[in-house]
Formats: structure tokens, sequence, C-alpha cells
């Protein structure tokens, strides 16, 4: 389990760079992804423990980043920027 207060930069040794040349994409690593699958399936059902609730928002703060970084890659791509 992870320690409490949990940071997303904790997280990031399980975040992958998958690139070819039409695209670049961050991603989670599969064992991040179940996890936060397995949390969020947890919390539907029941309350959280408070290191599960932390690391739950570590990975959903880096999943935004994630997901933020992505747009910006996208984005750039499209509009011709470098």
């Amino acid at each position: 389990m992870s320690p409490i207060g949990q940071r997303p930069s904790q997280l990031l040794n399980q975040v992958t760079i998958d690139r070819c040349a039409a695209w670049t994409r961050i991603k989670f690593a599969p064992t991040l992804q179940v996890r936060q699958e397995t949390l969020l399936h947890k919390r539907s059902r029941q309350n959280l423990s408070s290191e599960e609730s932390s690391e739950l928002d570590a990975i959903q703060e880096l999943n935004t980043i994630c997901d933020f970084l992505n747009h910006q890659m996208l984005y750039q791509r499209h509009s011709g920027l470098r």
C-alpha cells in the first residue's frame, strides 16, 4: 500500500509513453490503470481508508496531468506548432 499523503510525482514510474510517427501519448502502465479502477469500484461500494483515498487522489491528479499534456501535444501536432 502507498503512504498517506501520496503525491502524483510518486507515481511517475508507472506512466509510459507510446509513440509512433503520427502521435505521442502519455498513459498509465496497466498496473496503475487496474489500481485506479479497483479503488473507484471500491469507493462506489464503501468508504475508502485514508491511505486508499490519498492514493486515489494522487492517481486521479496524475491522470488529469496526463490528459492535459496529451491534449497539448495533440493541439500542437494539429496546429503545426512545435
